[in-house]
């Protein structure tokens, strides 16, 4: 690597939700990066994302809060399935209720 003044090209593995993001900072920051994922096409889970309060901030720096809120849906239940044991937790939100 020379001593110049370039920044090194980071590459990341995994264009998961880890991948991803790290990839957006990056992009910001204008350090290089490439993605490499081994999946060879994006096929659809039926899964969804939950994003918590302690990511908010991030994506507020980010400066893409706005189109998340946009796009989110606010969940009022959760179930986790298996494909051998079918139902195995559901989880039910009501809001204004502590539990």
């Amino acid at each position: 690597m020379s001593s110049g003044n370039t920044k090194p090209k980071v590459l990341i593995v995994g264009a998961g939700i880890g991948g991803l993001t790290l990839g957006a900072i990056l992009e910001k920051a204008n350090i290089p990066y490439e993605i490499f994922e081994k999946a060879s096409v994006m096929k659809p889970l039926g899964s969804a994302m939950a994003v918590g309060p302690p990511v908010m901030p991030m994506f507020a720096q980010l400066g893409i809060i706005d189109q998340i809120i946009a796009k989110g849906i606010k969940g009022e239940k959760c179930n986790m399935y298996s494909e051998k044991d079918g139902l195995l937790l559901q989880l039910d939100f009501v809001a204004g209720e502590a539990e």
